[in-house]
């Protein structure tokens, strides 16, 4: 089973930076934050996320709000700056929130 972004996030501080399995996780689509974000929220498993999305996944996904933080998280993931991942998940999964409550 693969760890979640809060798991990981609280052994990046641990240990006091992220790993190649973590940058690796960022890099597909399931497992980045936000599609781990749509997993969770859509109660999509993992190998769903790239095909049949729920209109509110789709637009999380497509919107340009959630790419541009995806390009902030590889930065501060290669930075080692842990507090920015944790901040940038908060936003991700707040938008998601938004974006759920919009399309009901």
């Amino acid at each position: 089973m693969n760890k979640t972004w809060r798991e990981r996030i609280s052994e990046a501080r641990a240990r006091g930076r992220f790993t190649d399995a973590d940058m690796s996780a960022w890099r597909r689509p399931a497992t980045c934050l936000v599609g781990e974000t749509v997993t969770r929220y859509c109660d999509m498993a993992p190998e769903e996320v790239n095909s049949g999305y729920p209109v509110f996944a789709y637009a999380l996904v497509s919107d340009h709000f959630a790419g541009d933080l995806q390009k902030e998280v590889f930065e501060a993931l290669s930075e080692n700056r842990i507090d920015d991942v944790e901040r940038l998940l908060d936003l991700i999964e707040d938008y998601a929130l938004q974006v759920k409550r919009e399309a009901w």
